[in-house]
């Protein structure tokens, strides 16, 4: 056998590794497509109440979705003295 053949354990090897990586792969994205706006909608509040503003932005209900409503049920923002100075309701 020459030093430049290919055993057929390595090629065998290779192709199970190729198809176990594959599978991986697939099962992540899946899991993204899956729970990607859950987590997403979870995060909103969180994320929108660490913007730097004077004052406070406060996010009651966000709801997303890879394939229907995005909407954010109500949101508030107040000056630095407590006063509520804009609302909002959105569905897109």
């Amino acid at each position: 056998m020459s030093d430049n053949a290919v055993r057929p354990g390595r090629s065998r090897l290779f192709k199970r590794a190729v198809f176990v990586l594959g599978v991986v792969v697939a099962v992540a994205l899946l899991t993204v497509a899956l729970v990607g706006p859950r987590v997403g909608a979870a995060l909103a509040p969180w994320l929108v109440s660490n913007v730097e503003v004077p004052g406070r932005i406060e996010i009651h209900n966000v709801s997303l979705s890879w394939g229907g409503q995005l909407s954010v049920d109500r949101g508030d923002l107040y000056d630095p003295e407590g006063t509520q100075i804009a609302s909002l309701s959105a569905m897109t």
